[in-house]
């Protein structure tokens, strides 16, 4: 499923496959396939670290345990602060997904301070990307459409967010857990220079206390493109009545 070779990640499953570069956690996962299908130009759930702390990383951090490839950056005696990376390979989708994926952040420091800076990433180019338009996901509009403002979120800000293959047939759906943490867009289709769409979490402005570890969840799933509005909305409300992270 996840092989180790030096920096060098390969995710290989009946359903999904994929590359991570352990240097460069923030590319996230790229040269990804869903179904045997290739998706071009596209690098998912990525996260990007100060360097000090990829800095302290070693190689014997990084391991893989079941369906979990787990990576752990900084030390807490010199860099005040350890993250650790989960990406997790969701065993025996529904039968209404394709192939599912998590991200699990975790944070903690030994005595109270700011989280260091820290986001979430992916990025994919040349698509339409959908956002709910209300807060049932009855109805979805382009990033770049005025009807999205009419959403009950904050301005530009996202619970899940739907991209479209047609040529692949299928669609990727990511999604947030919903407490109180939001999906920032920080690029747009109508970046003429480079054509993406890019979005992620971003760091929260609290103070992280003593003997706390701050949490976020992420999840990706690919869904059929026929039916992937009904079957965001099925898999985000199964998602938010899951245990919230622990903060």
């Amino acid at each position: 499923m996840w092989t180790i070779q030096g920096q060098q990640v390969r995710l290989k499953t009946d359903n999904v496959s994929g590359t991570l570069d352990l240097g460069a956690p923030g590319d996230g996962l790229r040269q990804l396939g869903c179904s045997e299908k290739a998706l071009p130009l596209i690098g998912l759930l990525g996260v990007s670290l100060p360097q000090p702390l990829i800095d302290a990383s070693q190689s014997n951090h990084h391991y893989t345990r079941d369906n979990c490839l787990v990576a752990t950056y900084g030390d807490l005696a010199t860099t005040n602060c350890k993250a650790q990376l989960q990406w997790r390979y969701l065993d025996s989708p529904p039968s209404s997904w394709l192939a599912g994926l998590e991200l699990v952040i975790s944070f903690e420091a030994p005595i109270l301070t700011c989280l260091p800076e820290w986001q979430t990433v992916s990025e994919i180019s040349n698509r339409v990307i959908l956002v709910p338009t209300d807060s049932e996901a009855e109805t979805w509009a382009p990033i770049t459409d005025g009807a999205q403002t009419e959403s009950s979120l904050t301005e530009h800000h996202y619970n899940m967010l739907l991209c479209r293959f047609p040529e692949q047939g299928l669609s990727y759906l990511e999604m947030v857990h919903c407490q109180q943490t939001w999906l920032s867009v920080f690029s747009g289709t109508n970046d003429s220079d480079s054509g993406t769409t890019a979005w992620g979490l971003r760091t929260p402005a609290d103070q992280l206390e003593k003997g706390v570890i701050l949490r976020r969840v992420l999840r990706g799933l690919f869904l059929p493109l026929d039916k992937d509005e009904a079957l965001a909305r099925e898999a985000y409300q199964q998602f938010a009545t899951i245990a919230p992270p622990l903060n």
